[in-house]
């Protein structure tokens, strides 16, 4: 009995490992086209914020992907100010910068964060939106459920359309 264990550990090893050498596990970046009608529209959040800054070590670490748009890497996530205070405790080398609770948002586009076959089996496609800060700095942040406008409709001031009325 204890041979099969052994051989069964052995045989699942090995196939997540060829899974993963062939492109099975880990994600990529979808870009997706915005709703015309979101694009450009100035937003401010609610709820006081802070974008959590990666550098290399900690984006590997922590499994944030760094996405080019218009030329320029995005390295900030926005989140609220509560969340990154508490990711302190699970990432002490996170860098967190807090942001002005009036500052402005400009929605510039969104993408996809989407896992391989594999890893799909075990974390769901996240979509983000791409923000530019009065300062020009970009940003991502994460869209809760499907819907972008409920998210913004939920977390900032941005009132939405329905219908294609504007």
């Amino acid at each position: 009995m204890f041979r099969v264990a052994k051989v069964s550990i052995n045989l699942l090893v090995f196939l997540l490992v060829s899974l993963g050498g062939n492109g099975c596990t880990g994600k990529f970046i979808e870009k997706t086209t915005l709703d015309p009608a979101i694009i450009g529209k100035v937003i401010h959040f609610k709820n006081p914020m802070a974008y959590l800054i990666f550098n290399e070590v900690t984006a590997r670490k922590y499994g944030f992907s760094f996405v080019r748009f218009d030329d320029q890497v995005i390295r900030r996530e926005l989140d609220n100010r509560f969340s990154a205070q508490e990711l302190r405790q699970y990432v002490p080398n996170l860098r967190i910068q807090f942001i002005d609770k009036n500052m402005s948002f400009v929605i510039l586009g969104s993408y996809w964060e989407r896992g391989r076959w594999l890893t799909r089996e075990f974390a769901p496609d996240i979509q983000f939106i791409v923000l530019k800060d009065e300062n020009n700095i970009l940003s991502s942040y994460m869209i809760a459920g499907d819907e972008i406008q409920d998210t913004l409709m939920s977390y900032t001031d941005y009132v939405g359309h329905w219908h294609g009325e504007r």
